[in-house]
């Protein structure tokens, strides 16, 4: 489940949506995102660079023993460098898991990330 559905559900079980306020806020948070990408598109490879500078320059400071350490560390964080994103991830492909299994009525309580 994307952060966008998952935010959705979330607002629904708190506030327990109406079938037009649903399809309302829905259609806000999908016009929101694509208002997003197109702000970060230009941006992305600027920020992706400066990521991969960095994690350069640290590498570099460290000796062969903590270098073999530190790529140990980092394909243990993910794609994005963080922890917490592929622990995000496990959870959501488990929850999509278990709403496939349930069916889409049944509530998932999960922490929403909205960053």
């Amino acid at each position: 489940m994307d952060r966008r559905k998952a935010f959705l559900e979330k607002l629904d079980k708190e506030v327990k949506l109406t079938p037009d306020q649903r399809k309302q806020v829905e259609t806000l948070l999908a016009e929101s995102q694509e208002r997003i990408k197109k702000l970060w598109e230009p941006v992305q490879p600027k920020v992706h660079d400066e990521y991969h500078n960095t994690r350069e320059k640290i590498n570099g400071l460290l000796t062969p023993e903590q270098q073999d350490l530190y790529a140990k560390w980092r394909a243990k964080m993910g794609k994005d460098g963080h922890e917490h994103d592929r622990e995000r991830k496990e959870g959501e492909r488990k929850r999509e898991n278990k709403l496939e299994t349930n069916g889409p009525s049944t509530p998932v309580a999960a922490p929403v990330d909205l960053k």
